[in-house]
């Protein structure tokens, strides 16, 4: 779903299953971890695969792919 404003909930990661890093924002530690998933480009979440770009709705927040790390795109209630 690459929607910004209705992508589906999905609720919370489930460590069981496959789940690339999720981050606040854009930061050091982000271009640390990406140095490490060498040419990914897909984000995982719950075992299933999204494209760089997807947009999806973790309970309250929303996440964007940004090459194999979700990043915290805007809470719901900043919508």
């Amino acid at each position: 779903m690459s929607y910004l404003k209705h992508p589906i909930d999905l609720g919370s990661p489930v460590p069981e299953l496959k789940n690339s890093p999720i981050f606040s924002n854009i930061d050091d530690e982000q271009a640390m971890i990406e140095a490490q998933i060498p040419e990914e480009r897909m984000c995982y979440f719950n075992g299933e695969i999204y494209q760089h770009g997807t947009f999806i709705k973790s309970n309250s927040i929303i996440l964007q792919c940004d090459r194999g790390v979700w990043v915290e795109a805007q809470k719901i209630d900043e919508l």
